[in-house]
């Protein structure tokens, strides 16, 4: 349970945590989190980690609706970072490896922001997805009856829309990339540039 500040500074150990934010704005080095272990976060203060290596799981949805933002430590091609959303915006900067995201819990109309160099996978999206500054692969799966957007980054990104509708902005995407969209959903896409190809 975090009190005493505005802006709070803590270094994890090598094992399971659990972080009452508190309403208070709290940065976590995770970079002694080992493989498996999980950092949970509660409450309404905004939370900042980094360093997050492979194996290590953010869970910011589980009681939890701060603005998240996760930095990964230097992953390898391997390597998996997981994060579960907060309710509220959501930032990921990736660098290398994955990172797989469960954004049961962002709201509707919210920004899952994706910047980075990390292939990131995302499930369960009901809010929106802004990566124009992500430098790798996006695979997104929406829920059903969604009504959302998402701007892809430069590579290749697959988007699927269980239903509803999904709005496509693939401005940043950069020639010889492909943008994949699947399922029920109506999608519109804009933006496409030349030599982009669109496989609906």
């Amino acid at each position: 349970n975090v009190t005493g500040g505005s802006d709070v500074d803590i270094k994890l150990n090598q094992a399971n945590a659990t972080v009452d934010t508190n309403n208070t704005s709290v940065t976590m080095d995770a970079g002694q989190m080992g493989t498996s272990d999980t950092l949970t976060l509660t409450n309404a203060g905004a939370a900042g980690v980094f360093n997050a290596k492979d194996g290590v799981t953010i869970d910011g949805g589980t009681g939890y609706s701060g603005a998240l933002t996760v930095k990964t430590a230097t992953l390898g091609g391997g390597d998996t970072v997981t994060v579960v959303s907060s309710s509220a915006a959501t930032r990921l900067i990736g660098d290398g490896g994955l990172i797989d995201v469960d954004a049961t819990a962002l709201a509707d109309n919210v920004a899952l922001t994706v910047e980075g160099d990390s292939t990131v996978t995302v499930t369960s999206l009901q809010g929106d997805v802004l990566a124009g500054s992500s430098q790798s692969v996006l695979d997104i799966t929406t829920v059903a009856s969604a009504n959302l957007s998402v701007e892809t980054g430069t590579a290749n990104a697959t988007v699927t829309g269980t239903s509803g509708s999904v709005s496509v902005d693939a401005g940043s995407m950069v020639s010889g990339r492909t943008l994949a969209i699947d399922g029920s959903a109506n999608f519109t896409v804009t933006e496409a540039g030349s030599g982009v190809t669109v496989d609906a």
